[in-house]
Formats: structure tokens, sequence, C-alpha cells
């Protein structure tokens, strides 16, 4: 038997026999239950295969030709097995590192193929409109939700672009306070208060000047105009 110290799956003496099997459970190229054909494929031919703009097509082709590559025997394993038909023998210098690096690609082959299969489920779910972008499955009530953002983010948009349009090159103590700070684009919060601030002062300062502030600039004020 060949010992095997210090390995991911612990302290272990593995048989002649157990390491042809680990060899044998590398599992040949099947994606998502599909077997794959020998024929080579490429990264462009794999994202084809889904919509433009699927946000998980490029990811899943990445992970199957990585999964491939794994999965694919190694020169080393087609020159065994052709001089070998009937199985190799061990016992011979070399053999342990051989076997532990045989039982570290198997694990790694059944890594690179869970990816495969969740990676390409999901590209197939965003085609079939079952999910969004962010992986999350869609329902009325996302799609709800998913307007209302969006119909937000437009309002806030056009509340910014109408104030930047009013103040253009105004001073800001010729605009009032709500037009300064929505320029801005500090809609709520702190920044909010901070923008209101500066604006209150700028607006002091320019009565010091003896500048002509605007009547609906000193509304916002009152203790200013007394």
């Amino acid at each position: 038997m060949l010992p095997l110290r210090g390995h991911p799956f612990g302290a272990h003496r593995i048989t002649p026999a157990e390491a042809a099997g680990v060899v044998a459970a590398i599992p040949g190229p099947v994606v998502a239950g599909a077997v794959l054909t020998g024929r080579e494929t490429d990264r462009e031919s794999l994202v084809g295969r889904y919509r433009p703009g699927n946000p998980f097509a490029s990811k899943a082709a990445k992970a199957r030709l990585e999964y491939e590559r794994l999965a694919r025997p190694t020169a080393r394993d087609v020159a065994m097995a052709q001089s070998f038909p009937l199985g190799v023998g061990f016992g011979r210098k070399g053999d342990e590192k051989r076997v532990a690096q045989t039982i570290d690609r198997a694990v790694k082959t059944q890594k690179a193929l869970a990816e495969v299969q969740f990676y390409e489920a999901s590209a197939t779910a965003f085609d079939a409109g079952e999910i969004n972008t962010q992986g999350r499955r869609i329902t009325p009530e996302s799609l709800a939700r998913s307007e209302k953002s969006q119909s937000t983010k437009e309002k806030r948009e056009a509340r910014i672009a109408e104030a930047r349009q009013i103040k253009a090159n105004k001073e800001s103590w010729e605009v009032t306070r709500t037009i300064y700070a929505d320029a801005t684009g500090y809609l709520a919060g702190g920044a909010r208060s901070l923008v209101e601030y500066d604006h209150r002062e700028a607006v002091e300062s320019a009565l010091r000047d003896g500048k002509p502030v605007p009547p609906e600039v000193l509304a916002d004020y009152p203790d200013l105009s007394r």
C-alpha cells in the first residue's frame, strides 16, 4: 500500500486498487447532464450559445473550458494507457506522488464541474427570463420593485437636470436653497445638509456685501431679511 501523508483527505494508506479507482472516477466531459463531443470548443462559440448580453454566458464558457481541460486525459495518461492496457503497476519510485496528484486532479475536476453546472444553468435561466442579472428569480413582485426603482431613478435624474439648468452660471446666492442643493446632486442625507449650510453662508455674505439677493432666496431665510 502507498502512504499519503498530509494529503487533504487526511492520513490514509491507499492500495493500488484504490488508486486505480480514483483514476477511473475522474468524470468524462459531462456538463449539466449532457455529454460533450470530442470536438474542440472555443470560448466564442460557447458564449454564442446564449443570447447577446447574457451576463452569465462568459462565465459559463470559461468554466466549461476549464472543466474540459481538467477532465481531458493528459499526454502521460494516454501514453500509460497505451503502454499498459491491463492497468498500471504500482510500487515503483514516484508512485505515491503520482497517486496524490491524480486524486487532487479528480477533486479539482469535480469542483470545476459544479461551477459549469451552476453557470450554465444560470445562463439558460437568464435567457428564459427566469432570473435577472444578479441571478435573482424574477417574480411579479420583483418586477414591480424594479419598475418602481427605475421610476425613482428617472425622477431623481430629472430633478437634478432641471435644477442645473435653472442655476446655470448664476451665483449660489442668486438661486433658492432647493435649486442650489439639487444642482449638486445631493438630494438627501448629511451631504445635503452641508450643501444647504454652504448656501446660507453664501447668502449671508452677499447681504453683507450689499448684493441684490432675490426675494425668493431671502424667503428661505426669514431671519436674515429682518
